[in-house]
């Protein structure tokens, strides 16, 4: 992002066109080989539509900083999650 001189919400916004790509032809790879259960397709887009309206719209009224600083705080939850797992298990 710093080396193209963007923000977060600019660069996950050009990232958008790759991944629906991706998505198009994963799923013409897995329905032409009879492997897509439709039922759980649908679910999984109406969840995915509404989580992706949700998060633009809270994106746009709270700013390119709060994502960041919400990204840090996940990434750092993450983090410790596979700490703790690691030396769990």
């Amino acid at each position: 992002m710093k080396f193209f001189g963007m923000t977060i919400i600019q660069a996950k916004a050009t990232s958008s066109i790759a991944k629906y790509l991706m998505i198009l032809s994963s799923f013409i790879v897995f329905f032409i080989n009879d492997i897509v259960h439709i039922p759980y397709g649908i679910a999984l887009a109406v969840g995915m539509s509404i989580g992706g309206w949700w998060g633009a719209h809270t994106v746009i009224h709270k700013g390119d900083l709060w994502v960041k600083r919400v990204f840090i705080i996940f990434t750092f939850l993450m983090a410790l999650n596979l700490l703790y797992e690691s030396f769990v298990s």
